[in-house]
């Protein structure tokens, strides 16, 4: 849940800009385009734990296209791009574990090699260049995927949220809270369990967090 407003939209340009700047670097630095695709990649999985989806995608549209004229490719590369962020910021919407993570970056870096491959058919470019092109593509992709893994945590103090990753913690029944009040005040925490229940039921109903709501009715006493 995001208090602040303005701290997120504060955040989001800052790590923007340090998208740009890395995107910089793949010009001065001579690396292959495709490398751009797991910087896409990145970006839009951190803006997914952010955002909804339609709002993330439509973001990377148009970062897809700064990025393609900053690479000096074509449609063919942006439609790479595109396809790519369409994959992570509609699959990747609540994460639960990391290893949701992981697997949509497994299928975003699929894509990306399999359109990567395709662009190079159609440009009539030699298997061996077009494979290795593909394999900086989804291997760049992958990495992308890894790396969110690792600084979610960071993510979540950067724009002050909670994933549902952590609020599953919250609700483990071992957390010393919990453990100190189901011993203490055991109908409390029975009570706490039950409106628990309850609330999640009627989140869910009305399209709301249910497991947002499940946690804060854990601790509501």
């Amino acid at each position: 849940v995001l208090t602040n407003p303005w701290r997120k939209l504060t955040s989001t340009a800052v790590l923007l800009v340090i998208f740009a700047i890395v995107r910089y670097g793949f010009v001065v630095g001579d690396l292959p385009a495709q490398f751009a695709v797991g910087a896409q990649a990145l970006a839009a999985a951190t803006m997914t734990i952010v955002y909804p989806p339609g709002v993330v995608f439509a973001v990377g549209g148009g970062l897809a296209m700064l990025n393609t004229m900053a690479v000096q490719q074509g449609v063919a590369f942006f439609v790479t791009l595109l396809a790519t962020t369409g994959v992570i910021s509609f699959s990747l919407r609540e994460v639960r574990n990391r290893g949701k993570i992981v697997l949509v970056g497994l299928a975003a870096a699929g894509l990306a090699s399999m359109t990567t491959i395709a662009v190079a058919w159609i440009d009539d470019q030699p298997w061996r260049h077009a494979l290795g092109l593909a394999a900086w593509a989804g291997g760049s992709t992958l990495l992308a995927g890894f790396i969110v893994e690792g600084v979610l945590p960071g993510i979540e103090r950067l724009f002050r949220l909670s994933t549902g990753m952590t609020l599953l913690e919250w609700c483990d029944a071992n957390k010393p809270l919990m453990r100190m009040m189901a011993a203490e005040a055991p109908g409390t925490y029975n009570h706490s369990l039950l409106v628990g229940a309850l609330a999640e039921s009627a989140a869910e109903a009305i399209g709301g967090s249910g497991l947002l709501a499940r946690c804060g009715a854990y601790y509501h006493d």
